[in-house]
């Protein structure tokens, strides 16, 4: 079954509407329980449907996370923050962070200037000057008002306080690499609907 789709490329497994229904099925048969059946995900456990990739969104990336698994860690910067900027630091990054997304109140602007500085020390160098992240880390892009842990202001303060470790197991061994393969053109077809197997109608729905 799996064997005519052995090292064929990610882009045409994906164009392939038998290889993208097989890899379907893999998936909910092994990715489902973090990601859903549908792909959408659930706090901590990212969207595949959208076009937001933390590690980066290309087919060789795709498949280098069902392959070998990714480990995503955000450093707990709570007490560092508190020392360099008193008890207010914490919220003032949060106010900072919002306001690189767009989503940040304008009374906020006067917390923001003051967190500023303090995320110029601390997080800049994962997450970026302006906040546009880096996929060779997986730090996500705080430009966005996407968040993977919740974009609410009390998840960006434990985000940012208290850390986040995400884990995305290996499949090589589970699944070998031809059936990785077709899971990750399956996956990387329901962000690219340029694809023909983006019309196929057992393909789930997804959000935009």
């Amino acid at each position: 079954t799996f064997a005519p789709y052995s090292d064929q490329p990610i882009e045409a497994l994906a164009r392939d509407v038998t290889a993208v229904a097989l890899g379907r099925s893999i998936f909910i048969n092994t990715c489902a329980t973090c990601h859903g059946s549908s792909a959408q995900g659930a706090i901590g456990f990212p969207n595949l449907g959208d076009n937001i990739w933390h590690w980066g969104g290309t087919p060789e990336r795709v498949l280098e996370a069902v392959l070998d698994g990714r480990e995503g860690i955000m450093p707990a910067w709570g007490t560092a923050l508190t020392g360099m900027g008193g008890p207010q630091a914490i919220d003032n990054v949060v106010r900072y962070t919002q306001s690189l997304s767009g989503t940040a109140q304008p009374e906020d602007s006067e917390a923001a200037a003051k967190g500023k500085p303090l995320y110029d020390t601390l997080c800049v160098a994962c997450h970026g000057d302006r906040g546009q992240g880096d996929p060779a880390l997986g730090a996500p892009s705080l430009a966005d008002d996407y968040s993977l842990y919740g974009s609410d202001e009390q998840s960006l303060r434990l985000s940012i306080a208290t850390g986040r470790r995400g884990v995305m197991p290996a499949h090589r061994q589970l699944l070998g690499e031809t059936r990785s393969r077709l899971v990750a053109a399956y996956v990387w077809s329901l962000s690219n609907p340029m694809a023909p197997a983006g019309n196929d109608a057992s393909r789930p729905p997804v959000s935009p």
